[in-house]
């Protein structure tokens, strides 16, 4: 099995940070993921994310408090 190192070299572009774009990468493969949906429940959001690869089936799910965003 590759590394993500592997799959994804990254390259620093423009000291632009993973937190700056709010990107998420497939555990799976490495890709980077797209948001698919976004509720609001409870004072918290959560964020669905899909795999990008149209192979991969990768998902993940973030919860930010809404008071931090």
């Amino acid at each position: 099995m590759q590394s993500i190192a592997e799959v994804l070299p990254l390259k620093p572009v423009r000291n632009v940070t993973r937190a700056q774009h709010n990107l998420c990468f497939c555990l799976e493969c490495g890709a980077i993921m797209d948001e698919t949906e976004r509720i609001y429940e409870n004072g918290a959001i959560y964020i669905w994310y899909d795999c990008s690869k149209a192979e991969c089936d990768g998902i993940w799910l973030k919860k930010l408090n809404q008071q931090t965003v």
